[in-house]
């Protein structure tokens, strides 16, 4: 399982990691970011799950 920030919150258009794991299972799911150097930038993102395995149970992450 691999996990990274979904660069398409800040460019829809960004297709950089859908292209790179297109054989993998890819899950996009919420999660809170409670730490950055940024206060206006903390808060709720989409986060990838990148997995080689079936992931039904993957609801969300907090």
């Amino acid at each position: 399982m691999l996990s990274n920030s979904d660069v398409k919150d800040n460019n829809p258009n960004n297709d950089f990691f859908d292209e790179i794991y297109n054989h993998f299972n890819i899950t996009r799911v919420r999660a809170k970011r409670s730490i950055n150097a940024n206060p206006d930038k903390r808060g709720e993102l989409n986060e990838l799950l990148i997995t080689n395995y079936l992931n039904e149970q993957i609801v969300s992450v907090a």
